[in-house]
């Protein structure tokens, strides 16, 4: 039998603020790096302010990461 991986539901932010920490990188490193204030980083880690595509974009290749929308025709599980 194969096992699903065990996953839980994050917020950008939440995993986005995980991420900084976990390459040592400050909130204001990536306002720097991004191109965005450093209240406007850490409204988005805080959960204050949701990004939009765009922001989102930028911050992730920011930190290293390719951005890319792919459809997915799996059913999601039922919450």
């Amino acid at each position: 039998m194969r096992m699903r991986p065990e996953y839980r539901e994050v917020s950008f932010g939440e995993w986005l603020e995980d991420e900084l920490n976990a390459r040592n990188i400050t909130q204001s490193e990536l306002a720097r790096r991004a191109g965005y204030t450093l209240r406007a980083v850490n409204r988005i880690c805080r959960e204050h302010s949701s990004p939009t595509l765009i922001t989102a974009e930028d911050l992730l290749q920011a930190i290293g990461y390719r951005f890319e929308i792919v459809k997915d025709d799996r059913q999601r599980p039922e919450r």
